[in-house]
């Protein structure tokens, strides 16, 4: 029952990791910015994410397209790849590991959605944290424009935390599931075997084969050619 608790939060964990991966990439807020002009009506927030590109004015108007040109950088290109890599092994490893008994009790296939669960939490990882080492070196670095910079997002923060659970979630099941004892192993012991011994006459020795257990109480008797003397 220890076992089966411990499986059980683990596979919660992963379905926790999975939505927060998929709202990780839906939500244009990997990278953001504030921009304050000459009075508070001109003030905007400025949201790149990687499917949308959106400024909020200050006046709670929201205009969104996709992105493209020089803000739309390799980090973000890549990040759709890898988080939507992240979202199939992660709810294929989630899949596999229910269907093969891994809440009842534990198989290869319940270790085998463990290990993808493992991968989808890695690509999550290196996306976000690809996205966000790049945010901070184009925000210190001074020969960059101010406009085009920007400040790490409300996404990434998602994204660590989801991978984070992933793993978790991942390392838990493998570690169940890896550490159940096997089934024990049938010996199969003969039956034992009886033999009898006649002692041998002047002229002639008998000798008798050993009883089998399907001939109980039965023997097999054979005659040797009789001893010459020297």
């Amino acid at each position: 029952m220890e076992g089966q608790g411990r499986l059980i939060g683990g596979l919660a964990l992963v379905l926790v990791g999975i939505l927060g991966v998929g709202l990780t990439t839906g939500l244009p807020m990997w990278r953001e910015s504030s921009f304050v002009g000459p009075n508070i009506v001109s003030a905007q927030t400025i949201w790149d994410g990687l499917w949308l590109a959106c400024v909020v004015q200050s006046t709670g108007q929201m205009q969104c397209k996709k992105p493209s040109g020089i803000t739309y950088t390799t980090d973000l290109q890549a990040g759709r790849a890898l988080t939507l890599l992240s979202i199939i092994l992660g709810l294929i490893g989630f899949i596999i590991a229910i269907m093969g008994g891994g809440v009842a009790n534990c198989s290869s296939a319940a270790l085998l959605g463990g290990l993808l669960c493992l991968v989808a939490g890695v690509l999550c990882l290196v996306a976000v944290i690809w996205s966000a080492a790049l945010t901070a070196f184009v925000s210190n670095d001074p020969l960059i424009v101010t406009s085009l910079k920007r400040d790490v997002g409300t996404s990434i923060y998602i994204g660590l935390a989801s991978g984070v659970l992933l793993l978790l979630g991942g390392a838990v099941v493998c570690m169940v599931c890896g550490n159940k004892p096997s089934a024990p192993q049938r010996v199969y012991l003969r039956p034992p075997v009886e033999y009898s011994y006649a002692a041998p006459s002047q002229d002639s020795r008998s000798w008798h084969l050993p009883r089998s257990s399907s001939r109980s109480g039965q023997y097999i008797r054979g005659r040797l050619p009789p001893l010459t003397r020297a």
